[in-house]
């Protein structure tokens, strides 16, 4: 589904990314792992097409993204939903007009069509009758909740989250866990997801890839991370730092 060969990044001479390999399994959940400012952002901006790499090549069901401009980069976008980390939802828009914003700008169908898949979805993500609040009028988990609605609204074959769980709290992390399991059971798409947060990944991830330095430094499932021998992976998981350099136990 997602190869990534040999990408660079730098901006105003700093390296971001320093030779990216990575292959995402189509149909599993894959997250991204790494100490903040590391990357994983940047690698997901290029991952969906919002930023363009120095050199290198990302595939997409087998098209390099990277080469692609106007109408055939757009179709690759479309197989994207993507939930970004503040929800990125419109303030002056309704919960309902948020949701069904997608189908508005990218399909022919009419109201009637529009408004039975965003009931539906917003049911399947226990907003009902939330619809005519705005984003400002409801709580984090709840816009959460509506961005990842309005990333599943276009049924995209890949679904990206951006650190979907920052700053709520463990019940609300768990329900939000429980929408993207959900998601990838009923739609058999593939999910990226950006996190630092390790029990996220022992609680839903079928693989992790470990970002350190610009580079793929581990790739594995999330119970071989946990034993990984890999002294910058167990430096990440214990939290030990020495000269700003991730340590072993």
């Amino acid at each position: 589904m997602i190869k990534i060969v040999d990408l660079w990044k730098s901006f105003n001479g700093q390296e971001v990314l320093r030779g990216i390999d990575l292959e995402i399994p189509k149909g599993k959940r894959t997250a991204i792992i790494g100490r903040s400012g590391g990357g994983k952002s940047v690698l997901l901006k290029h991952i969906i097409g919002l930023l363009k790499p120095d050199r290198g090549s990302i595939y997409i069901d087998g098209e390099d993204i990277t080469r692609l401009r106007g109408e055939r980069l757009n179709r690759i976008k479309r197989k994207f939903g993507v939930v970004f980390q503040g929800g990125a939802l419109f303030d002056s828009l309704t919960i309902y007009d948020n949701v069904a914003f997608p189908l508005r700008e990218l399909t022919d169908l009419d109201e009637e069509e529009i408004r039975e898949r965003v009931e539906r979805l917003l049911e399947e993500v226990s907003l009902s009758g939330m619809e005519g609040k705005y984003p400002d009028e409801i709580s984090g988990g709840m816009r959460k909740r509506v961005a990842i609605a309005r990333a599943m609204i276009m049924e995209p074959e890949i679904l990206v989250f951006d650190e979907p769980t920052t700053g709520l709290d463990p019940i609300t992390t768990k329900t939000i866990h429980a929408l993207m399991t959900g998601c990838s059971r009923k739609t058999n798409c593939t999910e990226v997801i950006v996190t630092h947060r390790i029990r996220e990944v022992l609680d839903i991830a079928h693989f992790v890839a470990m970002l350190h330095e610009g580079r793929i430094v581990e790739f594995t499932t999330p119970q071989e991370l946990i034993t990984s021998e890999n002294p910058i992976v167990r430096g990440f998981i214990t939290g030990k730092v020495k000269g700003g350099k991730l340590q072993d136990f």
